[in-house]
């Protein structure tokens, strides 16, 4: 009679055999798994790097229009101050020049410089150099020379009728800037054309009309 195979023996075999099937699918499962989130892994970094991307152009876009929002503010309030500082500087030229002209016609009558009207044409160049400040804060350098150039030549003339115990002759040698109003006007239209990147036909009326 043959040898027999021990019990334990076939016992053993048929627990190996179910473990190696488990084992095999599990592994299986644990590899299926792996390749499962190493594709998720990939996915997620590609769906954040469209999104970071996707961010910065709605930042670009973003940061664009309100850069574009400011340089129409200001050109904006370039025109508005502008058109201040021509209302204010006409109204000064004018001041400076009927009383340049009352002084020139009365030179002759002892209390002339009493009845210059200092308080007016004072208060009125405070205008201009308040618009001045202003132009100095927002406006190109150009504009800022131009337009202090002529408050700069009107001066002479403001202290000859405002100062105090003012003469007769300091007024009638300082030079009226009204007279020269053609050449500051094209100035003025030439450095806020210029500013402004306007082209076209401007006018900057500086004569009295009143």
């Amino acid at each position: 009679m043959g040898m027999s195979v021990p019990l334990w023996v076939t016992i053993m075999l048929g627990v190996l055999a179910v473990i190696g099937t488990v084992g095999g699918a599990w592994g299986g499962q644990i590899l299926a798994a792996r390749r499962d989130d190493r594709r998720w892994e990939r996915e997620q970094q590609r769906e954040d790097l469209r999104w970071s991307r996707e961010r910065e152009r709605e930042q670009r876009k973003e940061l664009a229009e309100r850069a574009h929002d400011n340089v129409k503010e200001l050109r904006q309030q370039r025109i508005e101050l502008y058109a201040r500082y021509l209302a204010a500087y006409r109204k000064w030229l004018i001041q400076l020049h009927i009383n340049w002209l009352f002084v020139r016609v009365n030179q002759k009558s002892d209390d002339v410089m009493e009845l210059v009207e200092r308080d007016k044409i004072s208060k009125a160049e405070a205008d201009v150099t308040e618009a001045l400040a202003m132009i100095a804060f927002i406006a190109s350098d150009h504009v800022v020379a131009v337009t202090t150039e002529a408050h700069q030549k009107a001066l002479p003339l403001q202290r000859a009728l405002t100062e105090k115990g003012g003469k007769v002759e300091n007024v009638l040698s300082a030079q009226s800037p009204y007279e020269d109003r053609d050449g500051t006007a094209a100035a003025f239209i030439a450095a806020f054309r210029r500013d402004l990147g306007t082209s076209g036909a401007t006018i900057v009326d500086l004569e009295a009309t009143d």
